[in-house]
């Protein structure tokens, strides 16, 4: 987790990126963490039939009217790869921190008052989640049982099946706006548990 206090500062490529408690920039733009109401993060070692190529440390933030990405890469012979794995942590730890719970109230208090919110390619309501896309069935909260991330950045929505065993049933990839937020969504929502 980064200290409270901490700069972050990281460079590659032409491509500087420094953040702290309270933004972080990239690409000459600057991201208020309490101005972000989107976000994507995540962490792919890459393999092409087998052939480790390298391992990318990849950050997405979206506020009103901005969205903007980079990417951490050290090819397949993992150049500055411990560099890259701690600046690109600390700000995850950064945006967990001060992005998401807020991401997370909000959702719970819209969805509480009847409305949906979207989780790349999950939808969450007051009755449930579905997938997002025409007549897709609705699970009930009272079968959601949690989340579960996979090593390739997928997250799957857990769900009760019959004899008391859980399945993931929805999947959304890490890269997907907001994916990040639904595991404490769920928390507060899911009776399954």
């Amino acid at each position: 987790m980064a200290a409270p206090g901490r700069e972050i500062r990281i460079q590659h490529r032409g491509l500087q990126v420094v953040g702290n408690e309270q933004a972080i920039s990239f690409h000459g733009e600057t991201f208020p963490l309490a101005e972000v109401d989107r976000v994507a993060y995540r962490a792919v070692a890459s393999r092409v039939n087998g052939a480790y190529m390298g391992t990318s440390f990849w950050l997405r933030l979206g506020r009103p009217g901005k969205t903007s990405q980079f990417m951490l890469d050290g090819g397949s012979r993992d150049k500055r790869l411990d560099e890259f794995q701690a600046a690109w942590s600390g700000l995850v730890d950064l945006v967990e921190a001060a992005v998401c719970p807020r991401l997370a109230q909000q959702a719970v208090t819209t969805i509480s008052a009847g409305g949906t919110v979207t989780y790349g390619s999950i939808v969450a309501g007051p009755d449930g989640v579905k997938a997002r896309r025409p007549l897709a069935k609705t699970i009930p909260w009272a079968d959601v049982t949690g989340t579960q991330v996979n090593n390739v950045g997928i997250m799957q929505v857990l769900v009760r099946q019959s004899g008391g065993k859980t399945k993931g049933k929805l999947s959304a990839g890490l890269d997907q706006w907001n994916t990040v937020v639904l595991p404490r969504v769920v928390r507060h929502l899911a009776r399954g548990t």
